[in-house]
């Protein structure tokens, strides 16, 4: 028994290390900041007063016009939760870590709520928390 607990908490910890964000240990709090996400390097340059009101000005206009990226991909998700649903493999990869634990232990809303992921899954209703699939079925 304790063997197999053991075996259930490092594969918890496993799939939250792995699907786990890091952040800047700093925190930016100026808007004089750009920072850059798009690679998996954290770029930050100084912006101008120039560059600064353009930027504000253009952001005014555009604001909700993009959809922002979070890098998952609705395959991965879907094949997460058909090989490893049962630890909820899919809720970690997309970021919801406290329903994941509550998946687990209810073991899928006994299979209702597993049934109702796999639906929204494949319709692409179960989105990452922070953005969009950047990859979709």
């Amino acid at each position: 028994m304790k063997k197999n607990l053991l075996i259930f908490l490092t594969v918890i910890i496993a799939l939250i290390t792995v699907s786990s964000t890091s952040y800047a240990a700093f925190p930016i709090t100026s808007n004089n900041f750009i920072v850059n996400n798009s690679t998996n390097t954290t770029t930050v340059t100084k912006q101008t007063r120039e560059e600064n009101s353009i930027l504000s000005s253009v952001s005014a206009k555009d604001e909700g016009n993009y959809a922002h990226s979070s890098g998952k991909n609705q395959w991965i998700a879907l094949i997460l939760f058909i090989v490893l649903g049962a630890l909820a493999a899919h809720r970690w990869y997309l970021g919801y870590y406290g329903s994941a634990v509550l998946f687990i232990l209810t073991l899928g809303g006994f299979g209702i709520w597993a049934l109702i992921d796999l639906i929204r899954l494949i319709i692409g209703d179960l989105k990452p928390k922070h953005g969009n699939y950047s990859v979709k079925i």
